[in-house]
């Protein structure tokens, strides 16, 4: 699974009704990234902005921008953004690469 990290900006009508039915929250977010193959790890609404963020993971990117593309058509969600994260292999990979072509990148200043 891939994770990815989710922030939305929302109206103050879906804020009120997140609220309301805060107990809810976390089951619906579970069960909206189950139904595209995904799994919830966390969420919250940031106290600062009352912005909802998600940590979740998704098995490949379209299902990932699937379930992005379904929760911005959700009445009252503004913006969202959906962000791939790394991971622990992921980093390593993009640490070797790096320096692998770094030599190679840095040839035209010797």
């Amino acid at each position: 699974m891939i994770p990815y990290f989710y922030r939305s900006r929302i109206d103050s009508d879906l804020l009120m009704h997140i609220l309301v039915y805060a107990k809810d929250f976390d089951a619906s977010m579970r069960s909206s990234g189950e139904a595209f193959c995904g799994m919830l790890v966390k969420c919250a609404i940031l106290a600062s902005s009352s912005e909802p963020i998600a940590f979740v993971e998704f098995p490949d990117d379209e299902s990932a921008m699937a379930w992005k593309t379904f929760y911005y058509a959700q009445t009252g969600v503004q913006h969202c953004t959906l962000e791939r994260q790394h991971t622990e292999k992921s980093l390593g990979d993009l640490k070797l690469k790096s320096d692998t072509s770094s030599e190679e990148a840095q040839k035209h200043r010797q």
